[in-house]
């Protein structure tokens, strides 16, 4: 049974798509940039800026609506960084977290996410801006992973819309 939000052809009004047969890709352009998907076989050819989707596996119709929002919209993460001492530096693609440990942390940043920064009281904000969904979900969730928050103080990293729930400490 096929579902309705994906029968039929789809036509990117807002965006250009390009096939090349020999390698069986799909080249998807807009405002924001490029991105490339394999289709294998089930692509039909209806013309210009359509791509039939009927035969398509429920993940590559996902992974094209995404693509399609990706590159009209973008897709952003927004981390924040707490602790005394805490606070992340750029320079190009290569960010710098001094998160309390005896030596700094070095990340490079892969090509097509963007880093933003910006300082909210004691709180570090900064946003990770994409394209790509999966690209900057994995990249946040690397960055997350290097502190996660602490379940005492609520130092580390949280996402935007994360509630912690903190343990209470040592009685007297």
């Amino acid at each position: 049974m096929s579902s309705k939000l994906y029968s039929g052809p789809i036509h990117y009004e807002w965006i250009q798509c390009e096939y090349e047969k020999s390698s069986k890709t799909v080249y998807l352009k807009g405002r924001l940039g490029e991105i490339s998907m394999s289709l294998g076989q089930y692509y039909k050819d209806h013309g210009p800026n359509w791509i039939e989707v009927n035969n398509l596996p429920n993940y590559l119709k996902t992974r094209l609506k995404q693509m399609d929002q990706g590159l009209t919209i973008g897709y952003t993460r927004e981390l924040f960084l707490t602790g005394v001492f805490h606070k992340v530096q750029q320079e190009g693609k290569k960010l710098t977290f001094h998160l309390g440990y005896s030596h700094p942390i070095y990340y490079e940043l892969p090509d097509h996410v963007e880093f933003r920064t910006r300082k909210k009281g004691s709180e570090r904000s900064f946003m990770l801006l994409s394209i790509d969904n999966e690209l900057v979900s994995q990249v946040a969730a690397q960055i997350y992973h290097l502190k996660k928050p602490e379940p005492y103080k609520g130092t580390g990293f949280r996402y935007k819309h994360q509630i912690l729930s903190k343990k209470i400490g040592k009685k007297k």
